[in-house]
């Protein structure tokens, strides 16, 4: 999956900082130039990719989990905005799990277990958790004061932020804080959440086995991708 171009046009309307905080530099911009490579390769090798010109691809990952709910999903990914998509399963309804191969062997499978145990919190109230305590990655400040522990003791016993407004904890400084930003941490809960109703191509599960893929020297060598560098004292092939 892949960003649209203007893929991010709708939430940066909603709040022009979106993102904001993201660098790009040289080092940012490579794998961006990089792209029309990766789509030619999974073209070459069979692998389905989309890219829908106005949406991220969260939402069309998030719209492609919620339209196989008899299915097992397996979203790999560091990106823990996901977590707001997982589920156990239940009769007639697969599993979503996220799987981060960055993090250490044992942990990198993350289901709402995990996410209980860790924040605190169900995946349903993720994006009300991320609206109270930020997100850096995303540039969504959260509320002055409010950290995790914090947002996780609020919404503690399964409620929303609507559910929030109506209860009595919000007491003191940061009480009157997030009652100040409330129309701001609506703003941000929304740029969270995830549009599992986009319309996403769908694809037929034949249930067969995909090709196995060569390995990656391989794969670079049919792109053309290999370039000649010749040190002082000797020749080495590294990919351009």
């Amino acid at each position: 999956m892949f960003d649209g171009q203007d893929g991010s046009a709708q939430r940066k309307d909603t709040d022009p900082g979106y993102k904001a905080s993201r660098t790009a530099d040289d080092d940012a911009l490579r794998p961006i130039r990089a792209l029309p490579d990766v789509k030619t390769g999974l073209d070459q090798h069979g692998i389905t990719w989309i890219e829908i010109s106005d949406a991220e691809a969260d939402d069309v990952i998030a719209a492609l989990a919620a339209a196989c709910p008899g299915r097992d999903v397996l979203i790999v990914s560091m990106d823990q905005d996901y977590y707001q998509l997982l589920r156990d399963p239940a009769p007639g309804r697969g599993a979503v799990r996220v799987l981060n191969t960055a993090r250490r062997p044992g942990s990198r499978l993350t289901g709402p277990a995990e996410v209980q145990a860790r924040y605190g919190i169900t995946p349903a109230q993720f994006a009300d958790f991320r609206a109270l305590s930020g997100d850096a990655s995303d540039n969504i400040r959260g509320v002055r004061g409010v950290g995790a522990k914090t947002a996780a003791a609020l919404l503690a016993g399964g409620l929303t932020l609507d559910e929030l407004a109506a209860s009595s904890r919000l007491q003191g400084r940061k009480g009157a804080a997030i009652t100040s930003a409330w129309p701001q941490l609506l703003t941000w809960r929304s740029m969270i959440r995830m549009d599992t109703s986009l319309p996403v191509p769908r694809h037929t599960i034949t249930g067969t086995a995909t090709t196995p893929l060569p390995a990656p020297a391989k794969v670079i060598d049919q792109l053309g991708l290999w370039r000649r560098i010749v040190p002082a004292a000797q020749g080495s092939s590294v990919p351009a």
